[in-house]
């Protein structure tokens, strides 16, 4: 889907300065940034920026240890934003960072609010750096390697016809959750 999707945008009239895409967020940054070194009409039209991993600094120790994928984009990334500072203590915002550069020395770390950053930041990293993502991922640049998919996620699609009440969806999405 995302070779198609970038094979119509990049035959617009007007080409695109960026683009920005934007995962789930417990996916594998791999295969999206694969996309731009294994088809080589991308690799000839686009470059890969970067890849910027956000990180919830109040809630990422929970889940440490018992989803890998945190390891994994936090490896994988050359960007990491520390998000929600102003919810946790400073000692413990740099245990958290000392944590992520034992994983990743390299990556630029950005301590924010509400992911207040200027876009400047995010579209001018500099290139992606794919020696570091094959030292991470020795089966980066092989696209017949099995993506397993993370089963705790699921989605359900829900059709009605008739006018939503958004109060009322609010309300029982909070008593789902």
């Amino acid at each position: 889907d995302l070779l198609r999707i970038l094979g119509k945008l990049m035959q617009q009239e007007n080409p695109f300065d960026y683009i920005l895409i934007e995962t789930t967020g417990l996916a594998d940054p791999g295969p999206v940034a694969q996309t731009f070194f294994v088809d080589e009409e991308m690799k000839s039209q686009l470059q890969l920026e970067g890849i910027v991993t956000v990180v919830d600094s109040k809630h990422v120790l929970e889940h440490w240890g018992k989803e890998h994928k945190i390891e994994e984009q936090i490896a994988f990334a050359d960007m990491i934003l520390l998000n929600k500072t102003d919810l946790v203590s400073g000692q413990e915002i740099d245990a958290l960072e000392n944590k992520i550069r034992s994983i990743n020395a390299t990556a630029k770390i950005h301590r924010t609010q509400k992911a207040q950053i200027e876009i400047s930041q995010i579209l001018t990293l500099g290139g992606f750096d794919l020696t570091r993502a094959l030292e991470v991922n020795q089966e980066f640049l092989n696209t017949h390697s099995h993506h397993h998919h993370d089963h705790e996620i699921t989605s359900v699609g829900i059709e009605m016809t008739g006018d939503l009440d958004p109060y009322k969806l609010d309300r029982w999405l909070g008593d789902l959750l």
